[in-house]
């Protein structure tokens, strides 16, 4: 019998956010020169997981049970007919899910996580959670939860340094460590709409700065971005409004059209790479969401920053950027500093040069968290 490749299960990502799509990419695109064959669960329509050849694993949870299981009884002959892989064929699992589990949430995704892994572990998988934001987990049971998950987890990547306190005494394994994002090793081509956008003022609003922020924030933040992008037409013309995450923040986009001195052009990418490709031509990149400073800042490019949560002040910090970071009722303050950056070619380049070092030694960091990874699952190199 034809052996079959190692099998990669890959969680936590969620079409049609960008930042989760990068992550995905991220992954894919470094352990290319391995013969893997990648699998999820199904959460999303089906033409999403295509374009990645993504098998689909025959587990669809509702309510605590698996409406896929008949699925899961055809035979093998059957089942790869329609990509459909079982629990069984899985030999590692990568949770790539950005910012899951924590007080904000509750305790139902960590509960998810703990169950799974308890399954996982049991079953002699290698499991890894790639750089995502932790914690805090000071709701009732909440703390006990994640030690049950570092016990059988192999590897635990943190953020940030906030993410990684909220882990390192939930465990005695040796086996969480501080490492930033890793998405800034995603290669992207040159499209046409890089070519055409360069040099603008890059808008990303993200609507959860309106219902995940202080009450203070949600209140200030659409006055926020309005005035951001008036005072860059102020100055140029070259401003466009760039959603991140689908059609999800396309309410938020209308209503900052509405309110600004004139309309500018607003664009919905459907791919990541090409959507990480035209931030990192961008003139200036202001942006709430957090892979969208990710790809603005580790290709050298100058932002003004709103963020939700820990994760946006150490991602700053790791950049000398952190006076960057405004509070939405901080527009002025921004607005001088966004003025500075467009008319003011040394400010500008000393800026750059600022980042673009840093982005070098986040790229460092990220090749670190590789060597880890690969020590671990020790995968040979072959061709597909």
């Amino acid at each position: 019998m034809k052996k079959q490749p190692t099998t990669i299960e890959i969680c936590g990502i969620g079409f049609p956010n960008k930042g989760a799509e990068l992550m995905l990419i991220a992954i894919k695109q470094y352990m290319q020169q391995h013969a893997i064959r990648w699998c999820m669960t199904p959460k999303n329509d089906y033409h999403y997981r295509a374009q990645y050849q993504l098998w689909q694993k025959s587990y669809i949870d509702r309510f605590g049970f698996n409406f896929a299981q008949p699925l899961a009884m055809l035979p093998w002959k059957f089942r790869r007919f329609f990509g459909l892989l079982n629990e069984s064929q899985v030999d590692i699992v990568f949770d790539a899910s950005g910012f899951a589990y924590g007080d904000q949430w509750g305790l139902k995704n960590t509960q998810r996580l703990a169950k799974n892994v308890e399954k996982w572990h049991k079953q002699g998988k290698k499991i890894v959670l790639f750089p995502q934001a932790f914690g805090p987990f000071e709701l009732t049971g909440h703390g006990q939860l994640v030690k049950d998950i570092c016990s059988k987890v192999d590897l635990i990547f943190a953020r940030d340094p906030d993410s990684y306190s909220y882990l390192i005494n939930k465990t005695d394994k040796g086996n969480v460590f501080l490492s930033p994002d890793f998405t800034p090793l995603v290669t992207t081509e040159v499209y046409k709409t890089s070519l055409a956008y360069r040099d603008y003022v890059c808008v990303i609003p993200n609507n959860k700065m309106l219902t995940k922020g202080d009450k203070t924030e949600q209140s200030h933040y659409l006055e926020f971005i309005v005035n951001q992008v008036d005072t860059a037409l102020s100055i140029t013309d070259k401003v466009v409004l760039l959603s991140h995450d689908g059609h999800r923040d396309s309410a938020l986009i209308e209503s900052i059209q509405a309110k600004i001195s004139q309309p500018v052009q607003c664009l919905y990418i459907e791919s990541a790479t090409e959507l990480k490709s035209v931030i990192a031509s961008a003139k200036v990149v202001i942006s709430s969401r957090f892979h969208g400073l990710v790809s603005a800042l580790s290709n050298g490019i100058p932002i003004i920053a709103t963020g939700w949560s820990h994760k946006y002040r150490h991602l700053l910090s790791d950049y000398n950027a952190q006076a960057q970071l405004y509070k939405s009722q901080d527009k002025d303050t921004a607005a001088e500093h966004l003025t500075k950056l467009l008319n003011d070619e040394q400010f500008y380049y000393d800026t750059a040069k600022v980042l673009s070092d840093k982005g070098q030694d986040h790229k460092q960091k990220v090749e670190q968290m590789w060597a880890k990874i690969e020590d671990l699952i020790q995968l040979e190199d072959s061709t597909l």
